[in-house]
């Protein structure tokens, strides 16, 4: 039943010696109860279980703590089961264990089962945070309420009184503790706000998994706030961070992000504050490295667990190695060749063992100062948990064997040992290609006090995102409030002498100006200026310029850019910078609605490696022109068709991935979908980056005049349109402006284009309008479905290519697979299988 029942720990060698032979010791029983198996993530058991053992062979074998007694070890596997965890402890209590450490993961229910027999139980691995009211109850493992105390010195020293807390479910205690520390400083919390775990969100098909989630939040919050304290998952911080950066919160150094990390830092693992996990496990991984990636980085600051001493290692080679001895043999499945990772969580685990016998020894010596130590005495005292625990808070801080410095709070909590990590270049021998990393530059000292003391780093200062530190609110306040103000007297006085001749003046101006003013309030909110471009501004753009495409016709530039295969725009200069120009023209005086005011200012605010930025727009009565970043090499349709070009397979690997990139952040923000993309909307830069471009202001684009466009052009211009689509064109009931399943559909179009270097259909003895036609009739039972033909590609192509173009012009939307699934599908492509 139980594994090492009545197992003494101990060396042979040491007990072969005389004097010890002679030397009568009492024996005591502690309980081991790690998870070895089980549901529970990060399961600790199979590598920490060797501290345990090593800990107890020098209690066992050493005369300065407990000479006269011998401890003895039970140990069991809970399974990460609550059910068999309090069966084990009433069984081995009833058998005579005298102290519990552990269990692992959850303790709450087994705490309060010891604490009916008044039994020290001493955890080194659950954050139940129920327990610390418990006497009996003590812990090695910082509970993440305790690094709310490091959050508030690190707050108060830099003066930031205003913040907002976002926080996991699994965080919720914490953030309310933070929140109740705010309070009695007098410090403000803008929001407090829970949010959903992204993937729980998607595998519970919550609304949360909608794309934009972040971004809408992030909008909503940021006028009210400059300090953000996130207290979540890294991969909830990335999408944080990402969403702050498309709204471009981080260009002025004006937004800070603080994050809580409980694990214990490592300088190889630092990346997971900056980078996706597929970033950091890709074997092509080259770390970004421009300007507003380093700004993003400078706006984040990570309160983590510090890092053990250099000497550590050694307790965790010794670890691996008792972990292969009795009384748990555990197998070394990667043999000598790899080490096992060893946890902190050894650490802690020791430290429990040595901690609880120094305060046992401690109680001995004090009672056995009148009375020699008999069985019935030790008895007595092994079993009073709260006179035990009491003694172990009394007895801190102690020194780690991990070599930091821990203190025990009034509750047997550790408080833990903090760093505050930063943004820094160094040179980098671990994480390859990367010049940076989040390194400590700071520390929380432990002192009698209730708070830490925030201790810098003088050799290693912050480089704050602006040079200078931000501040929690702006100079004159979230609302103004702080606007300085005259002299009230003075104030008084002014209208008082001008009341009578400017009444009616005044008056009759707010009459006249009042809509005016309120349109221009409205227009100020929404757009804030950002994307309205002065028409003075834009130089060498000629309104009858033609653009012609390397290797087709040219068209007029006014012709909606929605119904042609072709780029029909224009170049001219912005403020010094070549970009382009697609001109839309109306029939008559085109009115901006407030929907289109805010889908400009969104464009404005969207920025990805792989989006043609939307640089603004002139707006005239009769037209408008939408300004976006300028790219050399012109668009992917005429790369294809250009033949002097040649297309190597990695090459056309980088073009695609780039693609799906962009594809990605389309569907994760607030735009969802494309609605029109083609391989004439998707532009190469002179390095060769592919972006994707005229996304967004559909409704726009559709009441530009089409005058000059022919049939055959207008049907050309739909073949990278979905079936369902398709459609929809003409029917009152049917989807006009895009899904992300149709852009899907084009994806495979232009995968089938890049790789065949050919036009969709080009082998179809058919005209557009009639291909169209056969594409929007539902396929007949025992046809077979119309698409491009795969088969007539020189070379051949491969078959995995064939199979996720065909997936993504499956007939039915549903079936078609979302970009991350299509990236995967495609990975191959970047290794040249």
């Amino acid at each position: 039943m139980w594994h090492g029942a009545r197992v003494l720990v101990f060396v042979a060698l040491g007990l072969l010696a005389g004097p010890s032979l002679a030397h009568k010791k009492f024996n005591i029983t502690i309980g081991y109860l790690p998870a070895l198996t089980g549901d529970l993530r990060d399961r600790q058991g199979l590598t920490v279980s060797g501290a345990l053992s090593l800990a107890l062979e020098e209690l066992n074998n050493g005369v300065d703590l407990l000479p006269d007694v011998e401890i003895q070890l039970q140990w069991n596997d809970t399974k990460y089961d609550m059910v068999t965890s309090t069966r084990l402890i009433t069984e081995m209590s009833r058998a005579g264990v005298v102290a519990f450490f552990g269990p692992e993961g959850r303790c709450e229910t087994e705490a309060i089962i010891a604490q009916s027999r008044n039994l020290p139980m001493i955890s080194y691995k659950c954050s139940d945070y129920q327990v610390s009211r418990l006497p009996n109850f003590a812990r090695l493992e910082p509970p993440g309420v305790q690094a709310t105390k490091a959050l508030i010195s690190l707050l108060r020293y830099y003066r930031w009184n205003k913040f907002s807390i976002l926080y996991e479910e699994s965080w919720m205690t914490v953030a309310l503790t933070l929140a109740n520390y705010a309070k009695d400083f007098n410090m403000t919390v803008n929001h407090q706000s829970p949010v959903i775990n992204t993937f729980k969100c998607c595998v519970e098909k919550m609304a949360c998994c909608a794309p934009g989630f972040w971004y809408q939040f992030i909008h909503d919050t940021k006028n009210k706030t400059r300090i953000y304290v996130f207290l979540g998952s890294t991969s909830g911080l990335i999408e944080m961070m990402t969403a702050m950066e498309s709204l471009q919160l981080f260009a002025k150094g004006e937004y800070m992000v603080i994050f809580v990390d409980m694990m214990t830092y490592s300088l190889k693992d630092s990346a997971k504050y900056l980078l996706k996990i597929e970033d950091r496990l890709s074997s092509t991984l080259i770390c970004p490295n421009t300007p507003e990636f380093k700004k993003r980085a400078q706006s984040l600051l990570v309160i983590a667990s510090s890092e053990p001493s250099p000497e550590y290692e050694e307790f965790t080679a010794k670890v691996r190695r008792y972990n292969s001895l009795e009384p748990f043999n555990f197998p070394d499945v990667f043999g000598s060749r790899y080490n096992k990772f060893v946890s902190i969580y050894a650490a802690y685990l020791y430290d429990s063992v040595k901690l609880y016998a120094k305060a046992l020894d401690e109680i001995i010596k004090e009672e056995t100062q009148k009375e020699p130590l008999t069985q019935a005495k030790l008895t007595n005292i092994v079993t009073n948990g709260t006179a035990i625990v009491a003694k172990m808070i009394k007895s801190s801080p102690y020194k780690s064997v991990s070599g930091l410095t821990i203190r025990l709070d009034d509750r047997g909590d550790s408080e833990g040992n903090f760093s505050l990590l930063a943004f820094k270049p160094i040179n980098n021998e671990i994480d390859r290609n990367c010049s940076y990393s989040m390194i400590p530059v700071a520390h929380f000292q432990q002192n009698s006090k209730e708070f830490p003391d925030y201790k810098l780093n003088s050799r290693i200062p912050i480089d704050w995102p602006d040079t200078v530190k931000p501040e929690d609110e702006p100079s004159c306040g979230f609302n103004n409030e702080k606007r300085p103000r005259h002299n009230s007297l003075i104030a008084l006085a002014i209208p008082l002498a001008l009341t009578g001749t400017l009444a009616v003046t005044l008056f009759c101006v707010l009459f006249v100006t009042v809509s005016k003013y309120r349109k221009w309030k409205i227009k100020q909110e929404i757009e804030g200026f950002l994307w309205e471009i002065d028409a003075q501004e834009v130089t060498g753009y000629s309104d009858n310029g033609l653009v012609c495409s390397p290797s087709k016709l040219c068209l007029a530039s006014g012709i909606s850019y929605e119904m042609c295969p072709q780029k029909f725009t224009t170049t001219a200069q912005y403020r010094g910078n070549l970009v382009r120009i697609k001109t839309l023209k109306f029939s008559k005086k085109k009115d901006i609605s407030r929907d289109i005011m805010k889908e400009m200012r969104l464009l404005r605010e969207l920025r990805h490696d792989n989006l043609n930025s939307f640089i603004g727009a002139v707006v005239e009565p009769m037209r408008v022109l939408i300004l976006t970043d300028y790219c050399a090499k012109g668009s992917l349709y005429d790369i294809i068709e250009n033949e002097d070009i040649k297309l190597d397979q990695m090459l056309i690997s980088l073009l695609i991935h780039d693609l799906i990139k962009g594809m990605i952040f389309i569907h994760s923000s607030p735009l969802k979908f494309h609605g029109n993309l083609k391989s004439s909307n998707c532009v190469v830069t002179s390095r060769w980056m592919l972006q994707v471009a005229d996304f967004g202001l559909r409704e726009l684009k559709y009441c530009a005049e089409n005058k000059f466009i022919g049939e055959h052009q207008y049907y050309r211009g739909l073949l990278w349109k979905s079936p369902e689509l398709l459609r929809g064109l003409n029917n009152p009931n049917g989807i006009v402006g895009g899904t992300q399943k149709g852009d899907v559909y084009a994806f495979g179009i232009i995968l089938y284009e890049v790789i065949a270097r050919k036009g969709p259909f080009e082998n179809v003895a058919m005209e557009p309008k009639d291909i169209i036609d056969r594409l929007k009739r539902p396929k007949l039972d025992g046809e077979e479905l119309f698409r491009p033909d795969t088969s007539s590609i020189d070379g051949g192509i491969d078959d995995y290519i064939v199979s996720c173009m065909k997936d993504c012009w499956a007939e039915d939307p549903n079936t078609r697979p979302d970009f991350p699934t299509i990236r995967t599908k495609l990975k191959k492509m970047k290794s040249g299988q």
